[in-house]
């Protein structure tokens, strides 16, 4: 409520509030954890910032991701980040045409103990997209899991994102 939430920084001086709405969605315990594509808004140019972002938080011990992407709008080499606030890991990016894919271990089954952006893809983009389009950045289904501490699949349910050039 806006009307009586207020937030200080350090210094003591107000920090305004932006609320938005939003939608609390309860997964049935049997359901599969969803995984999202992360997309972006940028410039064409510009660099995006891309992701496999969860939603809820649930041990993972290793897994696969593959990102799907037109390769028409890559403007030069994307770099993959695994950030350790969201659990240890180790990982390999392997570049194909049109595809990212990521191979990643967390031994002691800590990734995703901090659920987000448990991949980050900064992407420069082609500087010669088209403004006002869009490109999906999707997850292959087929090729990309992640697995729990016992190393026995997870079950997802993936949704993709898009690079929007404005």
């Amino acid at each position: 409520d806006p009307a009586v939430t207020s937030l200080f920084d350090g210094g003591g001086q107000t920090i305004e509030i932006d609320p938005r709405p939003a939608v609390l969605t309860i997964r049935q315990p049997s359901a599969p954890y969803a995984v999202e594509s992360e997309g972006d808004e940028v410039a064409p140019g510009e660099v995006a910032e891309l992701g496999v972002q969860t939603f809820e938080p649930f041990l993972v011990s290793g897994g696969q991701m593959v990102l799907r992407f037109n390769p028409a709008v890559l403007g030069g080499t994307p770099t993959v980040l695994m950030d350790q606030r969201h659990g240890k890991s180790t990982y390999t990016v392997t570049r194909r045409r049109g595809q990212i894919i990521v191979r990643f271990q967390s031994p002691d089954a800590s990734l995703n103990t901090v659920p987000g952006d448990i991949i980050a893809v900064q992407f420069p983009t082609a500087a010669t997209a088209p403004l006002g389009s869009s490109s999906a950045i999707s997850i292959d289904t087929t090729r990309s899991y992640l697995l729990n501490r016992r190393g026995k699949p997870i079950p997802l349910r993936f949704e993709a994102g898009a690079i929007s050039f404005e």
